[in-house]
């Protein structure tokens, strides 16, 4: 396990962008209807880049990658419960302010907007910005049970919303499978969130577990260590030490051996995006509009 720098976890975004796109257009191929929404993607992505190039000619470095917490609540990803927006604080991303955030870096070039925080497909705001914002793309991390028919039918209508599926901070890794099957059938790209405790280790980092969900499409798998609730910290969900090495030995192993991305990080499951797409200078905004220092995370490369 080892430190992540800037350039490092933009790499890895980028090739998971890289499969994402690669995937979308063998997609063209079965279905020419989807071939407009895709180029307009790809002009879109060019204009970005184009738009980053003048900001770091005036000495502004802007990445392509935005974070945004829609709320400040705990455990509405976790597939097991509904959360509401609101943190304890009162403080929420309202969709006013969301549009504002995502005008503003339209502006700046930023192209990859990463959704986390409460369980924003549960909003009624996300697709209808997808639709005004077809130029980017929306990782969105969700819960498993929130795959439903109206969150399907959404998804088929706006290519540029790609589900981050959570197996739960509880449930056993295969539960998020049922998920994933449904998005293959729809030819849906998706990716996928594991919580790995001591109990589901030997589950969560079986090949069979793994060729399951590369098989049904997934080419973006994060991987991270069960955190147990405030003021345990002896939890005995804990990983062993020997299970933690293990972990980021199996992630290497993962990514060398299938297609994709795969990474590997300590600490809460909320955190999961918000690490995955630390880089330095990665732009990551809060529930209430403002930047957020971006957090410093380690993964398995």
């Amino acid at each position: 396990m080892s430190g992540v720098s800037g350039e490092a976890g933009l790499g890895l975004l980028s090739r998971g962008a890289e499969l994402l796109f690669r995937d979308a257009l063998k997609m063209i191929l079965r279905d020419p209807s989807e071939a407009g929404l895709v180029l307009r993607m790809a002009k879109a992505q060019k204009e970005a880049a184009r738009r980053r190039r003048e900001w770091e000619i005036r000495g502004v470095q802007v990445p392509p990658v935005m974070v945004a917490t829609m709320s400040g609540a705990r455990g509405g990803t976790s597939g097991d419960e509904q959360a509401g927006f609101e943190s304890p604080d009162g403080c929420e991303m309202t969709p006013e302010r969301l549009r504002r955030v995502l005008e503003e870096a339209r502006d700046l070039g930023i192209s990859v907007v990463l959704l986390t925080g409460g369980e924003p497909l549960a909003r009624s705001d996300i697709f209808g910005l997808a639709a005004s914002f077809t130029g980017a793309v929306f990782l969105v991390h969700t819960g498993h049970t929130q795959i439903d028919d109206s969150v399907v039918a959404g998804l088929r209508r706006h290519r540029n919303v790609v589900p981050i599926v959570d197996s739960g901070e509880y449930g056993p890794p295969d539960a998020l499978l049922g998920a994933a099957e449904r998005l293959r059938r729809e030819r849906l790209l998706f990716g996928a969130a594991v919580t790995v405790s001591r109990e589901t280790f030997d589950q969560a980092t079986s090949d069979e577990f793994v060729a399951a969900l590369s098989g049904a499409g997934c080419k973006l798998a994060m991987f991270f260590e069960y955190s147990p609730p405030a003021g345990k910290p002896e939890d005995e969900h804990r990983l062993t030490c020997e299970q933690r090495a293990r972990l980021f030995e199996a992630v290497e192993s993962f990514q060398t051996r299938y297609p994709g991305v795969f990474a590997a990080f300590p600490g809460d499951r909320e955190d999961a995006l918000v690490q995955f797409a630390q880089g330095f200078g990665v732009v990551r905004v809060g529930p209430e509009g403002g930047f957020v220092n971006p957090v410093f995370a380690q993964t398995s490369l």
